[in-house]
């Protein structure tokens, strides 16, 4: 888990650190089912302007969706999309890589960083 600390009281990324370590705070996280780097470090400001979506860093992911996806549709996100509850997420860059069976691979780059937006 990419928390401090579990409500559900499973284990999180810092009870595995190694005791010498300094204290460490992460940059972005990675949800339950999400792999990939996770950036550590001990510089809380850097942490913080790399998280804000107005220092507009870009993040780069690669997403396996299910069903039909075309890159037309794909690039309806260049102007953004709203949410049926209002939630609105700035321009997103998706690039169909390949299709396998019922899997696709996209490729996606986004700077505003919203709770589930990948």
């Amino acid at each position: 888990m990419t928390s401090n600390r579990d409500p559900e009281g499973r284990k999180t990324i810092f009870q595995n650190m190694p005791e010498w370590m300094p204290r460490v705070v992460t940059v972005g996280r990675l949800d339950i089912t999400t792999e990939g780097l996770l950036l550590l470090t001990n510089d809380g400001g850097l942490a913080r302007a790399m998280e804000l979506p107005k220092t507009g860093f870009v993040r780069h992911y690669r997403a396996r969706a299910h069903g039909e996806v075309t890159q037309a549709a794909l690039d309806t996100l260049k102007n953004g999309i709203t949410l049926d509850d209002g939630t609105r997420y700035t321009s997103i860059e998706a690039e169909l890589e390949r299709t396998t069976g019922a899997n696709n691979w996209i490729n996606v780059r986004l700077s505003e960083g919203k709770n589930r937006e990948v």
